[in-house]
């Protein structure tokens, strides 16, 4: 009895031990449940804010700055950019990447005005930025050189409108054989049916004969163009009244006119210097479509070793140059070239500009004839020999009584009008002493209109033509020095002398 009544009790407890399992079990269901009900509550929640994306895409966004650098550097370099009121200069910021956007450090870059004139290299940093402080100004910019495994880029990049900054790709090497590859099947098509059309007609040209320097940098691979003196270029010139036509580095800004109408120069000096291919050559000038004059002397001392290091990639040697232009004999505006040409021929422009000269009042004077006439102003002869004029050794005789005199007939190029032409008479039987001779215009004759138009190509502005009448009766028996003279309306006391020789008149 007491043995069932204790697996009774036993039974019991069995049933309530599980039924407190059961309970547990129960519970912590549902404790998971309501765990997992709120992980989701809060995953709703941050993708409604967004709070759950930005810690998501923070693996991709590191990766982009990488990509974006060239871009980004930008305004970081352009910091120099605030300093415009202290220097007056602006930060000029090149970023330089490859095809995939990346910067490429270990690029020369070279910035250049629109003269072709060419600052020193400058090369990219880790981000592939390069920073040129300058005036404001055009420009444009090129790769002096890349680094191993980029292809050379030998294009002008100009900036858009007014922008100071740029980015420029570089293909890497295998980027630029790949392009290489597809090019032949163009061009052969195309070149035979185009070029031979173009090329008669642009191969007459001077440009091509004498190329700017930096049009492919070929012959020359760098210019510095440093001053322009009114003047040999000596101690002396720089002493009296700093004698440069422009601000020394700031050829960029100079309006290519060298205005000399003052009087004061017959010389220029074209000073600065070079990197070349090849060795060094000869400098030269010409003035206007005349022959290029050269000289071995106008190398300046220098050797260019100290040079070199800022000369881009490629380049050979380096030397100064000191070419002094002759500008004597010259009126009103002329074209003058400097040059370079290197010991294969090949000529290059290095610098171009205008020479604005004084014009004289009397700028030309044409000798068209001295004819001897008759009492009955018959003509007998021309004394001139067939060289004319200037063949001429200004002497001729007449006899007496065998003509009637001579007229003395030609025209002057002029800037002003003319007051009247004369002539007077000095030797064995001078008139009125040597005093002048002008009978008022009775001696000036219209000029032609080619005559003009010839005055006009010489720099003048008009022409006058005369016929100066000298009678025998005037002259004396013996030698008769001559001059035909003129006076001109801006000063009519002033007297200019057109023609000076003898009449020998013979008893």
């Amino acid at each position: 009895m007491n043995k069932n009544k204790l697996t009774a009790l036993l039974s019991v407890m069995c049933v309530l031990l599980c039924a407190l399992v059961l309970f547990c079990a129960c519970s912590g269901d549902n404790t998971t449940t309501e765990t997992n009900a709120a992980d989701e509550t809060n995953a709703a929640t941050d993708a409604a804010t967004g709070e759950n994306a930005t810690t998501t895409e923070s693996t991709p966004a590191a990766s982009t700055p990488a990509e974006s650098t060239p871009v980004e550097s930008t305004p970081a370099d352009s910091t120099p950019a605030d300093s415009t009121p202290a220097d007056g200069k602006i930060a000029y910021t090149i970023t330089v990447v490859d095809g995939e956007g990346n910067p490429v450090a270990g690029v020369d870059v070279q910035m250049c005005s629109a003269d072709g004139t060419c600052l020193l290299p400058v090369k990219t940093g880790d981000d592939g930025v390069a920073v040129f402080n300058q005036e404001k100004a055009e420009y444009y910019v090129t790769i002096a050189s890349a680094p191993e495994g980029f292809v050379a880029d030998e294009t002008k990049h100009y900036f858009d409108g007014d922008a100071t900054t740029m980015s420029i790709t570089l293909l890497k090497s295998d980027e630029g054989s790949a392009d290489a590859s597809e090019e032949p099947t163009e061009e052969p098509t195309e070149e035979p049916t185009e070029e031979p059309t173009e090329e008669p007609t642009e191969a007459p040209t001077e440009p091509e004969k004498y190329p700017v320097w930096d049009a492919d940098k070929a012959v020359v691979t760098h210019q510095s163009f440093d001053q322009l003196y009114k003047g040999n270029g000596s101690a002396d010139d720089a002493t009296n009244g700093g004698l440069n036509l422009f601000t020394p580095g700031q050829s960029a800004g100079w309006d290519k006119i060298a205005d000399l109408t003052a009087g004061d120069v017959t010389t220029l000096t074209y000073w600065g210097w070079v990197g070349v291919k090849g060795e060094i050559g000869q400098f030269g000038y010409m003035i206007d479509d005349n022959a290029p004059i050269y000289n071995a002397e106008w190398i300046f001392s220098n050797p260019g070793e100290d040079l070199m290091p800022h000369c881009p990639a490629g380049t050979d040697n380096a030397t100064r140059m000191k070419i002094t232009i002759d500008l004597a004999d010259l009126i009103g505006e002329h074209t003058v070239r400097v040059l370079y040409k290197n010991a294969d021929g090949a000529e290059v422009t290095l610098g171009l500009f205008t020479v604005k000269l004084p014009v004289p009042p009397v700028v030309y004077v044409a000798n068209d004839a001295i004819t001897v006439v008759t009492p009955a102003l018959q003509v007998i002869e021309n004394v001139y020999p067939a060289g004319g004029y200037d063949e001429w050794d200004k002497t001729f005789t007449i006899k007496v009584g065998e003509t009637g005199g001579y007229w003395d007939m030609g025209w002057i190029a002029i800037n002003t009008d003319v007051y009247e032409f004369g002539y007077r008479f000095g030797g064995a039987s001078p008139l009125n002493n040597g005093a002048d001779f002008f009978p008022g215009p009775a001696y000036t004759v219209a000029a032609t209109a080619e005559q003009i138009a010839a005055a006009q190509e010489m720099g003048a502005t008009t022409a006058a033509a005369f016929l100066c009448a000298c009678a025998e009766a005037a002259l004396g028996v013996g030698e008769n020095h001559v001059q035909v003279l003129v006076k001109l309306n801006n000063d009519p006391n002033q007297v200019y002398v057109l023609r000076d020789y003898t009449v020998i008149l013979e008893a």
